[in-house]
């Protein structure tokens, strides 16, 4: 009775393995899986994919930002001793170039007053009734 168990058991075993998924290789095998997989489990994947490469690229942007550091530059320190300039030159209180001086003064406060749009010299509006039909 045993030996009749081993060939019913044997023979549902080798019923449910088909025969070719033995020859095949494991590439088969494997594309085999892929076509029983549905539309739905693919687009699954595929965005779990793409939000783990994202993740990745932030976290490794994340840690290029972090290790910048800018560069400190000293500041510079205040000389203790400063130097009184009593007469700078022989011509600071000369009258022609205090004339020169009062001059480009007047010169700058013109130029500042001046108004560069005139819209006086805007071109005039050119309304021609062109009527392309005949």
């Amino acid at each position: 009775m045993t030996k009749e168990k081993e060939e019913i058991i044997n023979q549902d075993f080798e019923a449910q393995v088909p025969a070719e998924e033995e020859k095949l290789n494991l590439w088969q095998r494997f594309k085999a899986k892929i076509k029983t997989l549905n539309k739905k489990h693919i687009y699954i994947g595929a965005g779990v994919f793409v939000f783990l490469v994202l993740i990745l690229i932030i976290a490794r942007s994340s840690l290029h930002i972090s290790r910048f550091k800018p560069p400190v530059f000293p500041s510079p320190s205040p000389s203790p001793y400063e130097e009184e300039i009593t007469n700078p030159s022989a011509y600071a209180t000369d009258s022609a170039v205090l004339e020169i001086g009062e001059k480009l003064k007047e010169i700058e406060g013109g130029i500042d007053q001046t108004d560069l749009k005139e819209t006086g010299l805007n071109p005039p509006v050119l309304d021609l009734e062109v009527n392309f039909e005949e």
